[in-house]
């Protein structure tokens, strides 16, 4: 009954000029629960009975004890201490909160379980998606209430090891009401349930990425603005709403929520402050914008372990408003995370940290429901366990059969790969173009969980228009078992646009896909066969070094060169690259790997020697070298900045083949939502070996416009991209026609609205707007001046 006790409220006095009197205590006597009283002597305190008394002390006056009702309000008079008053001058005007959240503040790095050496737990999680308080409309004026209904569950159960600065999940059994053809692991992002509450910014991203995204592409994410920040005494209002004591130690209940105006995207909520160490022993932060689509909370639970604060539960609660004219009411995403058995100091020598930080082992789904029980540290209600017996179909055997045989062919569909005890058989690169319509391919290499320390790899395909069969094939030792330091053999046969740049990809253990970029409009590819090889090893944290030693045929294939039909290239050429990816993380689902939540900078670059070859129709002694940049600058007021910075640098005597002409992509009738590509005309028909590019874009979000209108939610951000390039030497003939540079520049302007209409389909919101591209180049460029290109995505933050 103590729960339903109304709070004691009051304000602390001076007796002598009835000023207020801040940071007073007031804690109930014979107790340990308390509080402070504000700058303006205003006090909150919660009571455990009908009466209490309690006590008033602060440093200047005599103390005061009174006795008060639950739900009352307490009017405390401190009378100043006469003998104190020509030595102490008492202006407590600070905030009481604030040097408990600086003390926060100075221990964050001590404190923050990412940045622990070593550990290693069980780990939990469970994820379910329902729908409540959903009311069927059936006539004007009435309506029939749907009973709350959960409509997805899943449990995962494994293993949370951390070798600081890498962090490894592994899921070994997971349960779902879902058929198991279906990955329901791929419905879940560990990203909104962050590990710790110390960085300066949660990043809300609700989906992921996959390898086969550019890095350039703007994310349809947010970052909202962490009370636990350097300058978050100018943003957050806080409050110290209680003080329980014990006998080693004290937690501070601090409640917080932006001042009033602010534009940046912030929280609300409560965090409690442990005294040992003054760190976070528990919290709950929630979106303030209530216009944003998804409303969200968070809530942390931390416990000391061997002197180390850890989150031993998480959950994440996002809500979605569901209504059109049948229905109204709330979809429910919710996510909890559990640790326990936490062993710090300690890691399991056989873990093998190679960049992916969950790995969903395949097979994992094959344990029955109830043997799942033993991997639950904690207990569920029996509606779920309900759920799960439905789940098994034993009413439909037929049905079920089914489902089970869907299994393996819908998995190779998704994931393009499919496992056996000793192979894993790969079809990513069953792809669609303009030049080959449809690549029918297949792949093969040794299953790399039984055997890490090698890995034979081979792929050959067949274009369907074309009619020309492709090839490729490696052998690889991996020096540590986590591939990034290894040695490789490798050929391959293909075609690929002249031109292009490869830079390093992120350690994938199954090689991904190769697009072929190329639009309807004319284009230019090669054929190239090339074979080498490579040393792979990792110099530092997020990096990768390849160094390579190649031999390379090339001939055009649609195009002719210098008005000669039989044009080769043979280079042999010797090089190095290098990837530099910040906090990269990357999510490994059985055989589908995912690049998610990714950090800045990232930068790549490449060097190549190319050496004379005898016999050639060029002599190809010439050096090139290109470099790749995306930096991403954060704004607490005003969003954030993306900068991609190229340019590369090529001298002697180069094949065309090997000059630059990668500025530009085919255009898409939606447009392509990248920072760093030009939009406006199609680039890839020069050629140059200096060149510089530089794009700015700058994402505002809501920071310029909060609209209290549903419908009307506008999010901006506006871009600029410049180009340069110069060709030095004699320029190639293609097609009867001289190719040439682009030595007056490149100029390009852009302006994105999103969210400009959010209308309702189905009850969701879908945001339209569009995207103003301006191309302001003068000189002998032939470019269309001004496109435009409407964006139409789900309404999602």
């Amino acid at each position: 009954m103590t729960a339903q006790l109304k709070a004691i409220e009051g304000i602390v006095i001076s007796q002598k000029d009835a000023q207020p009197v801040p940071s007073a205590t007031i804690f109930v006597k014979n107790s340990l629960k308390g509080t402070f009283s504000d700058s303006l002597g205003r006090f909150t305190l919660k009571p455990d009975q009908e009466w209490e008394s309690i006590m008033v002390t602060c440093v200047g006056y005599e103390s005061a004890v009174l006795i008060v009702e639950a739900g009352g309000f307490a009017v405390v008079r401190l009378a100043p201490l006469e003998n104190s008053l020509t030595e102490i001058i008492v202006k407590p005007a600070e905030n009481p909160a604030w040097d408990i959240i600086r003390k926060v503040l100075a221990n964050r790095s001590k404190n923050d379980p990412q940045k622990y050496s070593k550990f290693q737990s069980s780990s939990y999680s469970k994820v379910t998606i329902d729908y409540e308080g959903l009311n069927y409309k059936l006539l004007k004026d009435s309506s029939r209430h749907l009973r709350d209904r959960t409509l997805f569950i899943m449990e995962n159960a494994g293993d949370l090891y951390q070798k600081y600065p890498n962090q490894k999940e592994v899921v070994k059994h997971t349960v779902s009401n879902f058929p198991r053809f279906y990955p329901a692991n791929l419905l879940v992002t560990q990203g909104i349930n962050p590990f710790g509450f110390y960085a300066p910014f949660f990043q809300l991203r609700v989906f992921g990425e996959s390898q086969g995204i550019n890095p350039n592409q703007l994310k349809n994410e947010r970052f909202y603005l962490n009370p636990i920040n350097p300058d978050t005494f100018r943003q957050y209002d806080f409050s110290l709403e209680e003080t329980v004591r014990s006998k080693t130690d004290t937690t501070f209940r601090i409640s917080f929520k932006p001042y009033i105006p602010k534009t940046f995207d912030g929280l609300k909520g409560y965090m409690k402050i442990n005294s040992d160490g003054f760190a976070i022993q528990e919290l709950e932060a929630a979106n303030v914008d209530s216009f944003q689509v998804f409303d969200f909370k968070i809530y942390q639970r931390y416990e000391k372990v061997n002197h180390r604060w850890f989150p031993v539960e998480r959950k994440s609660h996002l809500s979605y408003r569901l209504t059109n004219k049948r229905y109204d009411g709330n979809v429910n995403y919710i996510l909890e995370n559990v640790l326990s058995d936490i062993q710090p100091d300690y890691v399991n020598p056989s873990v093998i940290f190679d960049g992916a930080t969950r790995v969903i082992l395949p097979k994992s789904d094959t344990i029955s429901y109830l043997a799942f029980q033993k991997f639950r540290p904690v207990d569920i209600s029996e509606k779920y366990l309900n759920i799960y017996n439905n789940a098994e179909m034993k009413s439909k055997p037929k049905l079920k059969k089914v489902f089970d045989a869907l299994v393996v062919p819908v998995k190779i569909f998704m994931s393009g790969a499919y496992e056996t005890d000793n192979f894993q058989w790969l079809f990513k690169e069953n792809t669609f173009n303009y030049h080959e319509w449809l690549r029918l391919a297949v792949g093969v290499q040794n299953n790399l969980s039984k055997n890490p320390r090698w890995r034979w790899y081979g792929n050959v395909g067949y274009g369907v228009k074309d009619k020309t069969f492709k090839y490729a094939g490696s052998i690889a030792y991996h020096i540590t078992k986590d591939r990034l330091n290894r040695f490789e053999v490798f050929y391959k046969d293909d075609i690929e646009r002249p031109g292009k740049t490869t830079f390093l990809k992120p350690n994938f253990m199954i090689p991904g896909e190769n697009p072929l970029l190329i639009g309807k409009e004319e284009y230019l590819l090669d054929h190239y066969k090339k074979m080498g090889v490579s040393v792979y090893f990792r110099p530092f944290s997020w990096s990768q070094v390849q160094v390579f030693a190649q031999k390379e045929y090339r001939s055009p294939v649609q195009y002719q060169l210098n008005d000669l039909p039989d044009y080769q290239v043979n280079s042999n050429q010797i090089g190095i690259n290098f990837r530099y990816a910040r906090k990269e993380t990357m999510t490994r689902y059985e055989l589908m790997e995912n690049v998610q939540n990714r950090f800045y900078p990232i930068l790549r670059f490449q060097i190549v020697k190319g050496l004379p070859v005898k016999g050639s129709f060029e002599t190809n002694n010439f050096w090139k070298s290109s470099v790749d940049v995306i930096q991403q600058i954060r704004t607490k007021k005003i969003g954030s900045t993306y900068l991609v910075l190229s340019g590369g640098m090529a001298d002697g005597n180069i094949p065309f083949s090997y000059l630059f002409n990668n500025l530009s992509v085919p255009s898409r009738i939606f447009g392509k939502n990248t920072i760093g590509d030009f939009q406006s005309m199609d680039l890839t028909s020069y050629a140059y070996n200096h060149y510089v590019s530089v794009a700015l874009n700058h994402n505002f979000g809501k920071t310029l416009l909060r609209s209290n209108k549903k419908w009307f939610q506008p999010e901006f951000s506006i871009g600029n991209k410049v180009a340069w390039s110069r060709l030095t030497q004699k320029p190639y003939v293609i097609n009867h026609e001289i190719v040439s540079d682009f030595g007056d520049g490149f100029y390009e302007a852009n302006l994105t609205v999103k969210n400009l209409f959010r209308i309702k389909l189905l009850g969701t919101y879908i945001g339209i707007g569009g995207t103003a591209i301006y191309s302001y180049s003068r000189g002998k460029i032939e470019s269309s001046q001004f496109r435009f290109a409407p964006v139409i995505s789900p309404a999602i933050l």
